[in-house]
């Protein structure tokens, strides 16, 4: 016989025919994808882009090096190796073009909407509610975050797979024998999401929820049945939580309790819980970084954090009641509306558990961690809806009693839940698309922060990183933004590594010394700020010419960190201005072996070897470089070149042309690219290359010969 069905659930009817559910379900992809479009402009900003997508080199290709370290260790203090592979496939297809990563985040984002539409058509068997709940998900401000930012990739990566693994998990209620088969693809769904971020680990509490919601019950011993099936998830979820916690730990990313204690924060978060279900409902004032945790005191009125348990505690106990009423009710015609609104409710609250520093993590507040709760409260908000707009029992559920009488103008229930609906989503929509523009680029980023927030002293230090990367750079107003950093945290020696970091630009190098020297002296966050201050320490000083100084500079910084490559590379670089070859050899070496993907270190050896005229150790170098960094123009140049001595000019050609690409303005590129076509005849070529090597340096020797002499051979010609 046949395997009974163990779960009662809506079955879907020929009430919604498919193509009307394909209309919908588009409708939600294209509205999720309209409400980003604008991010598709947007730059890479100065906030974990840089290090997890521009200088990563372990992105930079899908070879299987880089696969196997991406798989094995972890970059930037983070094993999220689904998360950096997804990386690879965008460089792979976009080079370090932002809009490719952008579209990438907006097409998983507009996936996730649709999963949230096909989970609630699953929950309830209605399109209305299917609807309401994807196009809420799809178009909420709380999301910009997560999908603007190119490094909010794990959110809507992890929350991808999450959905699909409890998508999976529901239509094994029904499955028949093909119940394991479907739990086991489930499992493997889930373990991946928990290779993008591992906040999605309570998802066997949902499980075990929508068991107790939508199961027979889970009394007179029928939980025993359910053993095996929770068992799985607990195992996969111990698996993600132990992979997680191992590498937070060796990176160091467990911090102390903040607020000087567990009970301070466990307070703390009561409220920051609170502030989430505020901004699900209405939201505004949102940041890309809240200041919450910057100072030892709340940042808020403290009678009101100390009496947000007091709230919390009605909220739960509210939506404990809520679940526990859908359950007792689950026969009524009511039911199923109550049933979706409490499991959305109880998704929320399991979800935020993760971020509720239950173990101390770094930040407190952040629009992020709402994007898979947000999927449980759009489930919630849709029952409401649904309730609005639904007259009868939805199809699977019992037919109401004969003593209900029937609902009112019914017409006019369905048109308020739509225009409310709609006008919602107009409304979110909307402010979403507006709210994009923040991300643009580092300098609309932390501009909007500083407003929201001006009290923080990082928001200020990263707004003058902007202005100071600017083109072109702005560092008037980048020591303004520093200076009223350090008003803000006077005791802190941040503010004056970053002012030294300017006046090093400004060619102020006594002046730059003394800062470095100070923000030592008040403390520094971690080693790695102490590191940077010697090595902008050393720059300074050789820019001066005082190389001695330069050098010492650079012994400290190797002190402080000698796991680290930059200082070995340009201690190097250093002793090779002073012709001290065979040391600078040792110190490049050095600086590959700390990491292997050093591009710099590979480049200069390949220098050094050119000085010993070793040009087969030279190639090797070269080629070696772009194998860390196969957008290393300045290798590809110098390799070319090679080429060109050796007589291998169809081999010098499309490095020429791909360095030419990536930096347009490299004028040794464009000369070099005029010789390889000189050699291959090639005239038009040539005198193109010359004249953008001459536009872009007017005084270039080189160029200017050879134009002169094209000129000639021409004018001869004729």
């Amino acid at each position: 016989m046949p395997e009974e069905r163990e779960r009662i659930l809506p079955e879907t009817t020929n009430t919604s025919t498919r193509l009307t559910v394909l209309v919908f379900a588009l409708l939600v992809v294209l509205v999720a994808v309209g409400s980003y479009y604008n991010t598709l402009s947007a730059q890479f900003v100065n906030w974990d882009d840089n290090k997890l997508i521009v200088d990563n080199p372990y992105i930079r290709g899908l070879t299987s090096e880089n696969l196997k370290y991406i798989w094995t260790k972890p970059i930037q203090e983070t094993y999220l190796p689904l998360r950096a592979t997804s990386y690879a496939l965008d460089y792979h297809f976009w080079g370090l073009k932002p809009v490719g990563y952008h579209l990438t985040n907006v097409l998983i984002n507009a996936i996730v909407s649709l999963l949230v539409f096909a989970v609630a058509k699953r929950l309830t068997g209605s399109l209305a509610a299917a609807a309401f709940a994807g196009l809420l998900f799809a178009v909420h401000p709380v999301h910009t975050e997560a999908v603007a930012w190119a490094s909010g990739r794990k959110d809507v990566l992890s929350t991808a797979l999450f959905l699909l693994a409890y998508l999976c998990f529901l239509w094994s209620y029904s499955a028949g024998r093909r119940k394991w088969l479907l739990i086991a693809a489930s499992l493997v769904s889930f373990v991946l999401s928990g290779l993008a971020k591992a906040m999605v680990v309570t998802l066997p509490l949902l499980v075990i929820l929508t068991d107790f919601l939508y199961g027979e019950g889970l009394g007179g011993g029928r939980w025993r049945k359910r053993l095996p099936v929770w068992a799985a998830y607990f195992a996969a979820a111990g698996a993600v939580t132990g992979i997680a916690m191992y590498f937070a730990a060796s990176a160091g990313a467990i911090r102390p309790w903040h607020f000087g204690g567990a009970a301070r924060t466990a307070v703390f978060m009561t409220w920051v819980a609170l502030f989430y279900i505020k901004t699900m409902i209405l939201p505004h004032a949102l940041s890309a970084r809240y200041p919450y945790g910057d100072t030892p005191d709340f940042g808020v009125n403290p009678t009101v954090v100390y009496l947000s348990p007091v709230a919390l505690v009605v909220v739960l106990a509210a939506a404990a009641w809520l679940v526990y009423s859908a359950r007792a009710r689950s026969k009524s015609a009511a039911s199923p509306w109550v049933k979706l609104a409490g499991l959305g409710i109880g998704w929320f609250f399991l979800t935020l558990l993760p971020v509720m520093n239950l173990v101390s993590i770094n930040v407190l507040v952040a629009d992020r961690y709402l994007y898979l709760p947000s999927a449980g409260f759009t489930l919630a908000q849709a029952a409401v809806f649904w309730l609005l707009w639904t007259e009868a029992a939805p199809s699977g559920a019992p037919a109401r009693r004969a003593t209900v009488p029937p609902p009112a103008y019914p017409g006019a229930r369905k048109l308020a839940a739509a225009l409310i609906c709609a006008g919602i989503v107009i409304g979110y929509g909307a402010r979403t698309f507006l709210r994009n523009d923040v991300w643009h680029d580092s300098r609309s980023l932390w501009e909007s922060v500083v407003k929201e927030s001006p009290q923080s002293a990082q928001a200020r230090l990263l707004l003058a990183s902007a202005y100071g990367d600017a083109e072109p750079p702005d560092l008037a107003r980048a020591l303004d933004e520093i200076a009223r950093a350090a008003t803000i945290v006077p005791l802190s020696g941040e503010p004056h590594l970053w002012r030294g970091k300017i006046l090093s630009r400004m060619g102020k190098t006594a002046e730059a010394e003394a800062e470095f020297a100070e923000a030592r002296r008040l403390g520094l966050a971690g080693v790695a700020d102490v590191y940077e201050t010697y090595i902008a320490e050393a720059a300074a000083s050789e820019a001066s010419g005082r190389l001695d100084a330069a050098a010492a500079s650079l012994e400290k910084a190797i002190l402080a960190d000698p796991a680290r490559p930059e200082a070995y590379n340009n201690y190097g670089r250093l002793s090779q201005r002073l012709g001290d070859l065979a040391k600078a050899e040792r110190l490049y070496r050095q600086a590959v072996a700390k990491d292997p993907k050093f591009a710099r270190g590979y480049y200069n050896l390949g220098l050094v070897a050119e000085q010993k005229r070793d040009i087969p150790a030279a190639l090797g170098y070269y080629k070696e470089a772009l194998d860390a960094d196969p957008a290393y123009a300045e290798a590809m140049v110098n390799l070319a070149v090679l080429y060109l001595a050796l007589g291998n000019t169809p081999g010098a050609v499309p490095l020429l042309e791909a360095a030419v690409a990536l930096k347009p303005a490299l004028v040794p590129a464009h000369v070099n690219l005029a010789c390889a076509y000189a050699a291959l005849n090639d005239v038009e070529r040539t005198r193109r290359e010359l004249e953008e090597a001459l536009k872009l340096d007017p005084d270039n020797a080189s160029a200017k010969e050879m134009y002169r002499s094209l000129e000639a051979m021409t004018q001869g010609g004729k």
